[in-house]
């Protein structure tokens, strides 16, 4: 789960990323919404991320509390 919610992040990367070259050849008032989509993405990404991460965590403690085998660590 941990690696699904950085694809998200990564995701959110990209789409900030793609705004910000998308805005330099566009109208003034294109910027800003390609900015808005790009932040919107962006937050979206570090949300989805934050939640999975947890996710995993709570999934890894209910594992150790029941003796089952688990990877990676508990945070």
């Amino acid at each position: 789960m941990d690696q699904m919610g950085m694809a998200f992040l990564m995701l959110g990367f990209l789409g900030s990323a793609f705004g910000v070259w998308n805005s330099l050849s566009e109208p003034e008032w294109m910027s800003g919404i390609w900015h808005t989509i790009a932040f919107a993405s962006l937050f979206n990404g570090f949300v989805t991320w934050l939640l999975f991460s947890a996710g995993a965590t709570v999934i890894r403690l209910l594992k150790k509390l029941n003796d089952l085998p688990f990877n990676g660590e508990i945070s």
